[in-house]
């Protein structure tokens, strides 16, 4: 589980990230630091309210992108306290295990299960548009230390910070790779999916028996080296 202070966590390595890479204009709301309590209260946070926002600004013929690279309280607590934009989003998920052959859901994983309730709510409500990068697709995406220092060490500014993580985190799989020679990049994996769909595949399902019976969109393959070389190259850019 996550520790009871991950979203200030985030926040301020996101906030760190973005000024290393000048890029102090963009907006970083934050989030909610606590898990739905039912599937009727939001959560309510700066981040569930800029995406309320930001949705009521689109084009009638456009939605709004959201990615959720962690617990979902933000998308869910914004559809609890405004349904209307619901039409108005188009949702990506970074969650769950899923066997592509039986369309068996395991719900058991980290950001899933970090507020299970907000999960909920992104299966059940009809209308929304939605798209999730599994744990059993992104899993494929690993970067070993060896390439990550050959790509970013020594480069100053973020490619150090970069680096500095990755050396000083304590993972909680540390004892699984006590020498961090490799790690899986669960969240590049759906952000390059993104930018570029030719490198993955979607196919559609049934959401779970427990769940609101209707369709979304799960990738079930990732191609991991292009998606290797579109990362790298994309960061010497910046």
């Amino acid at each position: 589980m996550a520790t009871d202070s991950s979203v200030y966590e985030s926040q301020r390595i996101n906030e760190s990230i973005l000024q290393l890479m000048g890029q102090k204009a963009i907006p970083l709301p934050l989030g909610s630091n606590v898990p739905l309590r039912n599937s009727v209260e939001p959560a309510s946070s700066p981040a569930s309210n800029f995406i309320v926002e930001m949705a009521h600004k689109m084009p009638v013929d456009q939605k709004l992108k959201v990615v959720v690279l962690g617990p979902c309280t933000n998308i869910a607590s914004a559809i609890l306290e405004d349904p209307s934009i619901i039409p108005k989003l188009k949702v990506h998920y970074l969650g769950f295990w899923h066997n592509v052959e039986t369309n068996k859901y395991d719900k058991k994983e980290f950001n899933s299960g970090n507020d299970p309730k907000a999960v909920e709510i992104l299966l059940n409500t009809e209308g929304l548009d939605l798209t999730i990068m599994t744990a059993t697709t992104s899993q494929h995406l690993v970067f070993t230390k060896a390439e990550v220092d050959a790509n970013l060490k020594n480069r100053g500014g973020v490619s150090d910070y970069l680096i500095n993580r990755w050396e000083t985190y304590e993972r909680w799989w540390t004892k699984e790779d006590p020498e961090k020679k490799s790690w899986i990049m669960w969240d590049v994996a759906i952000i390059e999916a993104l930018a570029h769909p030719e490198l993955s595949k979607t196919e559609t399902f049934l959401t779970p028996p427990e769940n609101t019976q209707r369709l979304i969109n799960i990738y079930t393959e990732i191609d991991v080296e292009n998606i290797k070389i579109d990362f790298w190259q994309s960061l010497k850019k910046i």
